[in-house]
């Protein structure tokens, strides 16, 4: 897959539909939003504490998150598909009337995201260590992909 906008909306659009709750903007073009603490270094993107990030959910206000992609998501249409997928979950919690505590959001996002792994067979390992270490705080909220076999 191509390393762009065009391309990141087009798998979207196929894999997510074509309205996503909470997506203002999708970047894949290797901008990085400011006043962050993220910044790159070719086409790696490292945040404030000096770890590589293939993704950011920028909350721009109720209902408004900016999606941004790094090269890194592209690696594969698995991993592109479940490093959406992690961000449309960050901005579809955005969208609700009640803050949803960042250890709780991402416990649900790294189920999803396990369970989804697991029916792709892709990175199983990986994604089980996200799901174990967060599983701990997970408190039971809706969370709008279910995981489902997909055939790229």
């Amino acid at each position: 897959m191509k390393y762009s906008n065009e391309s990141a909306k087009e798998f979207s659009d196929l894999h997510y539909g074509t309205d996503v709750k909470g997506v203002s903007n999708l970047y894949a073009d290797g901008s990085i939003p400011q006043g962050h603490g993220y910044y790159s270094d070719g086409d790696l993107v490292y945040n404030s504490a000096g770890n590589r990030v293939r993704d950011l959910t920028v909350h721009q206000g109720i209902g408004n998150s900016d999606v941004y992609l790094f090269k890194e998501a592209f690696m594969s249409k698995p991993q592109l598909f479940l490093t959406m997928g992690h961000e449309y979950g960050h901005a579809y919690f955005n969208t609700l009337s009640f803050t949803l505590d960042i250890k709780n959001a991402h416990s649900i996002i790294n189920t999803w995201e396990y369970q989804q792994a697991s029916l792709l067979n892709y990175n199983v390992n990986y994604y089980e260590y996200l799901y174990e270490r967060a599983i701990k705080v997970y408190r039971y909220t809706y969370f709008p992909f279910v995981p489902r076999d997909i055939k790229f």
